[in-house]
């Protein structure tokens, strides 16, 4: 009797192991994310955009500071010798500074982001036909804001637009020149403002808008020397009514 009994609990035992590899462990774990088990809805990409934004936040941070370290390479500011950021001030920093990689990996962060949401949007329909228009125009926004950054600190960048590309793939791409870099971004800023609102809600506020792509644009070609190109975007942005210069300096 107690050999019967052994023999069905082995048989239970390899008849579940059988079952449980066909019906449960070869399915994907549901705590694991990946661009194929993602970006399947319209909230999905809801969050994807704000993903994009926060690749920003350790620009802003004390391990980031970029903003003053660019500051110190003009007539604004100046660090003495015994002052961290000196070597920005003077051109002396290396590839070992860690604001400068900083600064480099969270640009690379947003155009990485940008590519999977530009990538995987127009393959599910969206209820609300507007929201995907929205959250492609941030996507170009924001890329061409991090080619265009990357291009007047670096000059010319690999340009990459697609997120499926391998590491070593990726690695083989040659650097572009700083005119291509900012072309490239010239057209992804171009193609943010067909897509942008003018303006969001209260509850959006803060996110890029038509004018701010358009402010984005301008200051490119403001870089470039091409101020005819650049005038009649900043006229429209003055024209729309929904700027106004501050009375006071300290307000900006």
């Amino acid at each position: 009797m107690k050999g019967v009994r052994l023999y069905i609990y082995i048989f239970s035992v390899v008849t579940l192991f059988l079952v449980s590899c066909e019906d449960f462990l070869n399915k994907t774990p549901e705590s694991s994310y990946s661009v194929d088990n993602s970006y399947n809805s319209q909230a999905d990409f809801e969050y994807a955009i704000a993903g994009v934004y926060a690749a920003q936040q350790e620009l802003f941070t004390d391990k980031g500071k970029w903003f003053g370290v660019m500051s110190e390479r003009s007539d604004d500011i100046r660090y003495d010798s015994n002052m961290q950021y000196h070597k920005y001030g003077t051109f002396t920093d290396g590839d070992d500074e860690s604001t400068g990689n900083t600064f480099w990996a969270s640009f690379w962060k947003i155009i990485n982001r940008s590519n999977i949401v530009l990538g995987r949007i127009n393959d599910i329909t969206f209820i609300d036909k507007d929201v995907q228009n929205y959250i492609a125009g941030e996507a170009y926004a924001l890329r061409g804001w991090a080619y265009y950054t990357l291009g007047w600190v670096f000059g010319g960048m690999p340009l990459i637009d697609d997120y499926t590309l391998s590491a070593t793939e990726i690695m083989q791409i040659k650097r572009s020149t700083q005119e291509e870099t900012f072309a490239f971004a010239e057209s992804d800023f171009k193609q943010a403002i067909e897509l942008l609102p003018e303006r969001w809600d209260t509850e959006n506020a803060g996110r890029i808008t038509k004018y701010a792509a358009m402010a984005g644009l301008a200051r490119l070609y403001m870089f470039r020397s091409e101020f005819s190109e650049a005038k009649p975007l900043l006229q429209e942005i003055i024209n729309s009514g929904i700027y106004a210069m501050a009375s006071n300096y300290e307000d900006c």
